[in-house]
């Protein structure tokens, strides 16, 4: 198996640890995992990013731009700002949460009105995700990534047992299952446009 996965969000989302996740079954599974992140930002509400790639052993752990087979955007407007990075044809799994950058609030720019429809205009698949909707049903909006991590699972050829594996090893103590169940449910989200 080989697959170039590319996160990205805003500081404080969860970033590192969703990204961990999928190193952690990918690693389950035996397949070679490189990954690569920024989080100095995280701090600041900034931009952040992961990347990871399974697979062959890589030269480098960072994603070349047009090489990525899924952008998983925590945040729409990180996703449309990475999705140069998506290979022709590869797959968005959007989160439909938005944080309005400082330029949005200081009113010098405007929130791009329809982000999914904007990168299906690029040629990208576009699977969007009400996550954190799902997370707050379930009773805490902090696994909303997992959630999204749900709905790429059955984008890859990654076994379910090694997701779960690996969500039972990083999920934050006294989390797991509560993160299994919100990973189970993202697998059944049907957002594909």
């Amino acid at each position: 198996m080989r697959l170039n996965t590319i996160f990205a969000g805003v500081g404080g989302q969860g970033l590192i640890l969703t990204a961990g996740i999928l190193m952690e079954a990918a690693t389950r599974a035996g397949h070679p995992v490189s990954g690569s992140d920024v989080y100095g930002l995280a701090q600041r509400g900034g931009s952040v990013w992961g990347m990871v790639r399974i697979g062959n052993p890589w030269f480098s752990p960072l994603v070349p731009q047009g090489q990525a087979d899924i952008l998983v955007a925590l945040e729409k407007l990180e996703g449309l700002r990475w999705a140069s990075h998506l290979k022709p044809g590869g797959k968005a799994i959007i989160n439909n949460h938005h944080l309005h950058p400082t330029p949005v609030l200081l009113e010098k720019e405007e929130y791009p009105a329809d982000i999914p429809a904007m990168l299906i205009d690029q040629g990208y698949q576009v699977i969007s995700v009400d996550a954190l909707k799902i997370a707050s049903d379930l009773g805490n909006i902090r696994v909303a990534n997992t959630v999204l991590l749900g709905a790429m699972s059955v984008q890859t050829d990654l076994d379910q047992r090694h997701w779960l594996e690996a969500i039972a090893a990083r999920a934050p103590r006294g989390t797991e299952e509560l993160n299994k169940k919100a990973f189970l449910e993202g697998a059944q989200v049907k957002g594909q446009q």
